[in-house]
């Protein structure tokens, strides 16, 4: 007669509820390691390798045992470490011998090797336990999460099932303080003061010790280290400030405002060479923008674009027409035009926009001779104010 000690796809699961990969089932005559041979069939005709060895999701195919022999079962992972060692079982028609589930209390403690997990007992290494009323001792039951109610300071948080390693994540539903000691070793070596929506992380060091290795507060802010005393506080400025309530040895107010300056200086850099640090100085030519030219040869019609500040047209080869300017012409800003033909005179007409202010528009070049017109954009009439003609003699 035989009976079925594993069915198929039985899984076997770690301590922490995690399928063992490749696991191994050794089956021994009880009370030895004398191998004892199972069977994967009902009617005990096939043998099975012994041990039976687990997929890669820790599943088992089916197991059945002669039920007039009294095996020992021992389980481990595939490297050889054991995660149960059954024994005895006995064949159906005797006293069976039925795996026992650990309890929650073993499942925290980590301590009985001869028994099976179930998800009740997982849970309690991670679910969100009871509410706690803070005290000067506090205890954490079965879970991982826990609230803290209450405003009473604590001095002391236990495990009621404790075992060094264990942790516990907890959220503080208002203001108290967290005392540190040697009971209770927070962070920064002392006193926190919580409030609502802050989390912590504490893990049991055994010996009534318990550890906070995270602290979290809800508003963002980093936790404050220990205490010290400060005796004085300075403040060093560049030279462009002036310091004043330096230092500050009790209380006070440190001040800091621009120091005055020679007139006519700017804040640059040097006015040659390398990088180096800027100092107030006078204004050279160099630190000055160069001019935008928009440079011409030659061209039937030259468009000035109101982005450059001189247009110059170097050897004019046909009459030329001057038309209105393009771009976004801000008002009072001008623009010079420097004309010279390439040694036949040309003629010179205008857009709409030229008009002449005390000057009369030249109409034609004089051979080989520079002519200078100056003008500035007039945005209420919408024109371009020729103010300045000079021709070269």
């Amino acid at each position: 007669m035989s009976f079925l000690f594993a069915p198929p796809y039985m899984t076997v699961f770690d301590a922490d509820g995690n399928p063992v990969s490749g696991a191994k089932l050794y089956f021994y005559a009880t009370g030895t390691t004398t191998p004892a041979t199972v069977y994967s069939d009902s009617g005990l005709v096939t043998p099975l390798a012994n041990p039976v060895i687990a997929d890669a999701a820790g599943r088992c195919s089916a197991v059945y045992l002669d039920s007039n022999i009294t095996y020992r079962c021992k389980v481990t992972t595939a490297a050889g470490a054991t995660i149960s060692d059954v024994d005895p079982i006995i064949g159906l028609g005797s006293s069976p011998s039925i795996p026992v589930a650990a309890s929650t209390t073993e499942q925290l403690t980590g301590t009985n090797a001869a028994k099976f997990t179930t998800p009740d007992s997982v849970a309690a290494l991670w679910e969100q336990g009871a509410d706690v009323a803070s005290a000067g001792t506090i205890s954490l039951g079965e879970g991982g999460y826990f609230n803290v109610t209450g405003t009473t300071a604590i001095t002391d948080i236990d495990f009621a099932t404790d075992k060094a390693g264990r942790k516990a994540w907890v959220k503080f539903a208002g203001v108290l303080t967290l005392t540190n000691g040697a009971s209770l070793i927070l962070p920064t070596g002392a006193n926190i003061s919580t409030a609502a929506g802050d989390t912590a992380c504490f893990v049991s060091e055994g010996s009534d010790a318990v550890r906070c290795v995270s602290y979290n507060r809800a508003s963002g802010s980093a936790l404050a280290g220990g205490t010290g005393t400060v005796t004085s506080v300075a403040l060093s400025a560049p030279a462009i400030f002036s310091v004043t309530g330096s230092p500050v040895t009790t209380s006070g107010t440190l001040a800091l405002s621009l120091a005055t300056q020679s007139a006519n200086q700017v804040w640059a850099g040097p006015t040659s060479g390398g990088a180096a640090t800027p100092t107030f100085r006078a204004l050279v030519k160099g630190d000055l923008p160069a001019p935008a030219i928009q440079s011409v040869t030659s061209s039937a019609t030259v468009t000035p674009t109101f982005a450059n500040d001189q247009v110059i047209i170097t050897a004019q080869a046909a009459a030329l027409n001057l038309a209105n300017p393009t771009g976004t012409a801000a008002d009072g800003y001008g623009i010079s035009i420097r004309i010279k033909d390439n040694g036949t005179a040309r003629a010179i007409t205008y857009g709409t926009q030229y008009r002449a202010i005390g000057v009369t528009l030249p109409t034609t070049t004089v051979i080989s001779k520079t002519l200078y017109l100056g003008m500035i954009y007039n945005s209420a009439d919408t024109k371009w104010d020729v103010v300045a003609v000079a021709q070269e003699a």
